[in-house]
């Protein structure tokens, strides 16, 4: 069976870890069919072109066809699947849309770099700041290249700004109101975190209180 890529209806979310993705995606996904997220199937997609006599159509079919069989059933008819995936480089994405068409909406989403080192020291301990400062960067550089609609995930996000941001998708009302209750490491930020964060904002947003830029 081959999907209607005309008419499957996907979003993307990606993003720097520790920055919102996980918890954007959970609220997209009570309005979606299937939730994909964190898969890693770049190990798979990234490469696929450097793959030597393969039916890269036949194969990219199929595997669409294998990854909603396997993803996690959402709660809702409004989306065909969330596809979440903090990491993302653009060669996955091409190849995400061969499967499943043009997702509807990209979402990207960043945190300031003090609620992200806060978070990333807790959630990957092994890390140095040299790992933390090039993962952090690296996302909004390939930003450029992925684009979308931006989500700043930290005190100024609230549940009527959420309710914006996802319109014409209906926030779910089951879910809990939103309380940023990030802590803050300021000390552990570097400034080229601290210049990357801030000029993107400059670049992206409408004012230094704005909780989100739509780009689309």
């Amino acid at each position: 069976m081959q999907i209607d890529r005309d008419n499957f209806k996907w979003w993307l979310i990606y993003g720097p870890p520790r920055t919102g993705t996980s918890y954007l995606s959970r609220l997209v996904a009570r309005r979606a069919r299937h939730l994909v997220s964190d898969w890693g199937l770049g190990h798979i997609l990234n490469n696929l072109d450097k793959v030597n006599d393969l039916n890269t159509d036949r194969f990219l079919n199929d595997f669409a066809q294998i990854v909603l069989e396997s993803a996690r059933r959402g709660g809702g008819q409004y989306l065909d699947l969330c596809f979440k995936q903090a990491i993302m480089l653009p060669a996955e994405l091409t190849q995400l849309s061969k499967m499943f068409g043009e997702p509807q909406r990209r979402i990207f989403c960043i945190r300031a770099p003090a609620g992200f080192v806060a978070s990333a020291i807790k959630k990957f301990p092994n890390l140095t700041s040299e790992d933390l400062e090039r993962r952090y960067v690296k996302m909004f550089t390939i930003y450029d290249q992925i684009g979308g609609d931006i989500l700043d995930y930290g005190p100024q996000l609230s549940v009527d700004a959420l309710s914006d941001f996802l319109a014409p998708m209906k926030r779910p009302s089951e879910t809990e109101e939103f309380v940023y209750r990030g802590s803050e490491r300021p000390e552990l930020v570097t400034p080229l975190m601290q210049d990357t964060y801030d000029s993107f904002r400059a670049k992206h947003f409408s004012g230094p209180d704005a909780a989100f830029a739509l780009k689309s």
